[in-house]
């Protein structure tokens, strides 16, 4: 990286990365020392396994100028199973982007079983609160109660008053 006039307004560039890095208690931890956002995501995710991390870190030349982050986390047989939608991801690869409090999920693939699924969109915390947008495809994907399971109730409801199977 680079650091332009070092001392309270100095500028600076950095790319940090990680290969392999493991999703564990010691990141967690880590993460909450970063903020609420980070730790957020993570828990948002509750990944396992590893990832590789490049994180961009750009502070322009300047007296009380902020440090900007771009974390481009790349799966690489990770498991994933988001909150909102507990339907666990295994083999999982793609990119998860957070920059700021915008978390965009592009091109993830993974399988839940004999399930291939491909999950993209975006998350954003506001201070209204989060707001979800993603599109799941699914093909071979299982009509069972563990997929009813991972609905919200009302649509699980739905879903269970057709007795689907297949």
């Amino acid at each position: 990286g680079r650091v332009t006039n070092p001392g309270r307004g100095a500028g600076v560039d950095l790319v940090i990365q990680a290969d392999d890095l493991p999703l564990d208690k010691m990141l967690k931890d880590a993460l909450k020392e970063r903020g609420r956002g980070y730790l957020d995501v993570f828990e948002s995710l509750q990944p396992e396994g590893k990832v590789r991390l490049v994180s961009r870190l750009h502070r322009p030349p300047g007296v009380d100028r902020r440090y900007e982050a771009v974390n481009e986390i790349t799966l690489t047989g990770t498991e994933i199973c988001y909150k909102d939608f507990p339907y666990r991801l295994t083999d999982a690869s793609g990119t998860i982007l957070i920059e700021g409090p915008v978390t965009r999920i592009i091109g993830v693939e993974g399988r839940h079983g004999p399930a291939r699924i491909k999950v993209a969109g975006r998350l954003e915390n506001t201070a209204q609160g989060s707001v979800v947008d993603l599109k799941i495809d699914g093909t071979d994907v299982p009509l069972d109660e563990e997929l009813a399971s991972a609905l919200p109730a009302k649509q699980g409801v739905a879903y269970r008053s057709f007795h689907p199977s297949g």
